[in-house]
């Protein structure tokens, strides 16, 4: 098991296909979360999502647990970061959207969270991977993964 800041000063060869399929999903997030001001951005990854949020006029809460990641997010106009475990989190107000992008895989409890995310807004936008997507099906085809089911060396640090 690593740390959190450990895994957000780890370069993994593989990122890059997450990347470009992250691009269509900030794409259906800006346009699913039009008209809400106030979002949380649960996780920061590469920031790609928070940056887009804000670029698009959202005011970002990003929650993390690393500090090298929320020191990064920072810097971002728009975007308050706020350094803690999903689990350990509690927001002061509410949010018009909260965002769990690729993170109920990584909980020990995602539905506990999720019952909590209940309170803090009534619209909740959930992404969560699975092993038939364009990611691992590439992965397949370029020899980068023996099946779609397999894990990378990415999927096991995370």
């Amino acid at each position: 098991m690593i740390t959190p800041d450990e895994y957000a000063n780890l370069q993994l060869h593989d990122q890059w296909i997450e990347r470009s399929m992250q691009k269509k999903e900030c794409e259906w997030l800006i346009e699913h979360t039009d008209g809400c001001k106030y979002v949380l951005d649960m996780g920061y990854g590469d920031g790609m999502t928070c940056k887009a949020l804000a670029e698009h006029g959202r005011f970002v809460t990003m929650v993390d647990g690393s500090v090298d990641f929320c020191a990064e997010a920072s810097y971002i106009p728009r975007v308050q970061a706020v350094h803690s475990m999903f689990e350990d989190y509690e927001p002061v107000g509410r949010f018009d959207c909260i965002i769990a992008s690729f993170i109920l895989e990584h909980i020990a409890d995602p539905v506990g969270l999720l019952k909590r995310c209940r309170k803090w807004s009534d619209k909740l936008i959930v992404v969560v991977g699975n092993a038939g997507s364009y990611h691992r099906r590439i992965a397949v085809k370029m020899g980068i993964q023996a099946h779609l089911d397999s894990l990378s060396e990415r999927d096991k640090t995370v």
